[in-house]
């Protein structure tokens, strides 16, 4: 995999929707989530996304909070880092941590589409989802 400095920087995440094969759209964080995409010329990429409506937890640590607390909190953040790479049209994140622990050890793949400061990344159709779901995420870099 190769890297490439126009990707190195911070990111902004400005829109994140789901796209069906039927035309229907949904927005998993909401309609404006909050988002951060870091990659390095090392080589490291690290990706954070939220909710703006999330809900602070009624204790003052994460440990002490409810299980529903935890679990709405999980529900509307994802996050992971490791290594990246260009592979033809799409950029390799391979997840070293990762909130979502089933991502661990694999490949995020996203076909990208760099104009200048604003980076459009694709999720690849995964080919037994029937629905034909795809996330599209259009970042804008903030240095």
């Amino acid at each position: 995999m190769t890297l490439v400095k126009e990707f190195v920087g911070t990111w902004k995440l400005k829109s994140y929707e789901v796209r069906w094969a039927s035309g229907k759209v949904s927005y998993p964080f909401g309609e404006s989530p909050e988002g951060r995409l870091t990659y390095t010329e090392e080589g490291f990429v690290a990706v954070n996304i939220m909710a703006t409506s999330r809900r602070n937890f009624e204790a003052r640590e994460l440990k002490l909070g409810t299980a529903e607390e935890k679990v709405a909190a999980a529900e509307t953040y994802i996050s992971y880092s490791g290594r990246y790479g260009l592979d033809g049209d799409k950029i390799r994140h391979h997840v070293d941590v990762c909130l979502f622990p089933n991502w661990v050890g694999k490949d995020q793949v996203r076909i990208y589409d760099l104009q200048g400061d604003t980076l459009a990344l694709k999720t690849i159709p995964d080919p037994r989802d029937e629905q034909g779901r795809q996330g599209y995420l259009i970042w804008e870099r903030i240095k």
